[in-house]
């Protein structure tokens, strides 16, 4: 089993309040890793 197929089974046992939680926190890292949106928040949070 691969480490995506063990988060989604991690993910699928959450209450709903935590799985909303997870979903900001990727939102939040894939918005990390895109450079170009990064440097918009950094700006935007100063």
């Amino acid at each position: 089993m691969s480490l995506q197929d063990q988060t989604i089974g991690k993910i699928r046992q959450m209450p709903e309040s935590l799985v909303q939680e997870v979903s900001d926190f990727i939102d939040f890292l894939l918005m990390k890793h895109s450079s170009n949106n990064w440097e918009l928040w950094l700006q935007f949070s100063e």
